[in-house]
């Protein structure tokens, strides 16, 4: 077995999501077969990062406010990035998924939790990527499948490449929020699961950030964003997150100095899930090997 059948699975999922169904078949998918000549070309799949932000326009531009409100907004670009990214590691040991869903392996949550005392305070994070080694023994499908790959993880935890990205629609002075989720998961030194003495630490049972593969994991984030401030390296947003373990994102092209196109992830982050190939390269085999048809089937 193969990260495809999990693809599939998280697939499912966001079949089931209210909030993306609202406007996946009338909107989000006809503008991305738009942009992709029809799931066909692996250079316009990925380039899609620099889109994102459009695609999740067309849905705000038709109030989807009225839906539940700003939290709703917000679960429908969380999703639009959970999709693509999925869509760019197809084919490959990575997979992009939610921390909080009953389809994350149980490790995952225990080795990023922070405790401060005995109260777990980690809420922020929304998506997570996981890169498998490429000798991963994945379970065979059925009802336990979550909980047969969770042993899997707990086993090959070392050989695992591991990245939190926190999703936001707008971008305010609140990005200080995944600044310091960072320097948390960031911190090295004796006291790495008791911070400075001051009762903070890292991990759940016998694993923490520090079992990952490089000993370490990176923290993104990754905004639309919604409000018309004309960003610039100066600004405080901006000078927030400027120095992210993972980097800062947004879902329009680079502009230097502000935020790299959420394309420009894999590379940075994640080019172990590619084993040499570009990402251009190893969509278009996913391609080939038909394995984007999950997307269709959203």
């Amino acid at each position: 077995m193969t990260t495809e059948y999990y693809r599939e699975i998280i697939g499912n999922y966001l079949h089931q999501s209210q909030s993306l169904q609202l406007h996946w078949q009338d909107l989000f998918l006809p503008e991305i077969h738009r942009l992709t000549a029809n799931l066909t070309n692996g250079s316009q799949i990925h380039a899609l990062g620099s889109h994102l932000t459009d695609i999740f326009f067309l849905a705000r531009a038709l109030g989807v406010r009225n839906h539940g409100g700003v939290s709703t907004a917000g679960y429908i670009w969380e999703n639009l990035v959970l999709v693509y990214l999925n869509m760019a590691l197809s084919g490959t040991n990575g997979i992009a998924l939610k921390l909080n869903s009953n389809l994350c392996p149980s490790t995952f949550r225990m080795a990023t939790s922070v405790w401060h005392g005995n109260t777990k305070t980690n809420k922020e994070t929304d998506l997570a990527v996981a890169i498998f080694p490429t000798n991963m023994r994945f379970p065979a499908p059925g009802p336990n499948y979550i909980h047969d790959l969770d042993t899997e993880v707990q086993r090959r935890i070392n050989d695992i490449e591991y990245g939190i990205i926190q999703c936001k629609t707008n971008w305010n002075e609140n990005a200080q929020i995944a600044m310091l989720w960072d320097m948390i998961y960031q911190f090295r030194g004796n006291n790495f699961r008791n911070l400075h003495g001051a009762g903070v630490t890292i991990g759940e049972g016998q694993v923490s950030v520090n079992n990952f593969r490089g000993n370490c994991i990176t923290y993104s984030f990754v905004t639309a964003p919604t409000q018309n401030t004309r960003f610039s390296p100066n600004s405080l947003p901006v000078q927030r997150v400027r120095n992210l373990s993972g980097g800062n994102y947004w879902g329009r092209p680079t502009a230097a100095g502000v935020a790299r196109s959420l394309s420009e992830i894999f590379v940075s982050n994640f080019s172990y899930a590619f084993q040499g190939a570009t990402v251009d390269q190893s969509i278009n085999n996913a391609i080939g090997n038909n394995h984007l048809n999950w997307v269709r089937n959203i």
